[in-house]
């Protein structure tokens, strides 16, 4: 795992997010941090008990900023677009991996083990993993030789797809089904998301999806209302064809997914199962999310950006290009008449 783990990534927790494609898709890439020490950067406290070293909260917010300087830029997130302005950046999902030494005896010693304390009111939750909204998540893994089933590889993996779960904006409730008893009675079970492993169930992902698809809605309708009254300020502004392309994208995709909204009956009724209700909501979910992408396109594109900061200089930016060549030929004309009637003068 820790040697290559890319392959182990796709297979036990890649697996848990293929019912979401091709609408969603999640891509895994790693990066070791050497030399990286966590204790270094942000000193542990010890428990009461003495038995495990902790991270509070505050804690865990300088440890992300001391770990932000050593990771890399999200490129990977970004190597298919030109803007900078992704609305799909990279999570990062930082494994602190808790190493045993050897004395003279050559015996394992084993270090404490790393947890974090997540404030709950009115109690304080012990755990060995930490989520940071829009961020990601930090998990601690106990050395190897001192394992204990908290950090097996199958617990990893749930922890993992828990935390990207947790952070995309799933709600961590319960799977409730019923079953009949002898006695003709019906029985609830619940099952938590553990012991799901992580699948995520057919009316999880629609609910996902409708919420994703109103949020990109909204955020686009906000996006291209600012860009118009950006552009209204200079009526003579001159627009790229790549970034008019990209506005007239961003309401087609628009229009289609409130069309595809506006329908919900007919969709029900033409759909026989949850599998071709997941699928029209999510078409309706794609519609909204390239939506999105095209209005930040345009929106944040380089030759529209300086508006925001330059409002009062764009006049000389837009007509200084277009006078500068006829206006310096028209000065080397003046300059030569000039030249020659002041010659036949003397």
């Amino acid at each position: 795992m820790l040697i290559n783990p890319i392959p182990w990534l796709k297979a036990h927790v890649g697996s848990a997010f293929k019912s979401w494609s091709p609408f969603v898709q999640v891509d895994f890439y790693s990066q070791r941090l050497y030399g990286v020490s966590a204790e270094l950067l942000k000193k542990s406290q010890l428990s009461k008990t003495g038995n495990y070293t902790f991270y509070s909260q505050d804690d865990i917010s300088n440890l992300i900023n001391y770990l932000e300087s050593f990771l890399g830029p999200p490129q990977t997130a970004y190597a298919d677009s030109l803007d900078m302005a992704r609305s799909n950046p990279g999570l990062h999902l930082i494994l602190l991996l808790n190493t045993f030494k050897r004395n003279n005896s050559h015996v394992v010693d084993c270090p404490l083990p790393l947890r974090f304390h997540i404030s709950s009111y009115p109690s304080v939750i012990i755990t060995d993993y930490a989520l940071v909204p829009q961020w990601g998540g930090l998990l601690s893994i106990d050395a190897s030789d001192c394992m204990t089933r908290t950090g097996s590889t199958k617990m990893i993996a749930q922890k993992i797809i828990y935390v990207i779960r947790s952070v995309l904006g799933f709600p961590q409730i319960k799977e409730m089904y019923f079953d009949r008893d002898i006695d003709n009675t019906h029985t609830y079970h619940i099952q938590s998301n553990m012991d799901l492993n992580g699948q995520t169930t057919n009316w999880e992902l629609n609910l996902w999806f409708l919420r994703r698809t109103i949020e990109c809605l909204t955020e686009t309708k906000r996006t291209i209302e600012s860009l118009i009254n950006l552009l209204q300020r200079l009526p003579n502004m001159i627009i790229r064809d790549d970034v008019a392309h990209e506005v007239y994208h961003s309401c087609s995709n628009w229009s289609l997914a409130l069309d595809n909204l506006k329908r919900p009956d007919e969709t029900n009724d033409s759909a026989s199962s949850h599998n071709e209700i997941m699928c029209s909501l999510g078409v309706t979910f794609q519609y909204a999310y390239n939506a999105l992408i095209s209005s930040n396109g345009a929106f944040f594109d380089h030759s529209l950006l300086g508006l925001l900061y330059f409002e009062d200089d764009q006049k000389y930016g837009i007509y200084t290009p277009l006078f500068v060549p006829i206006g310096f030929a028209l000065f080397l004309s003046t300059y030569r008449t000039f030249k020659l009637v002041f010659r036949n003068n003397n």
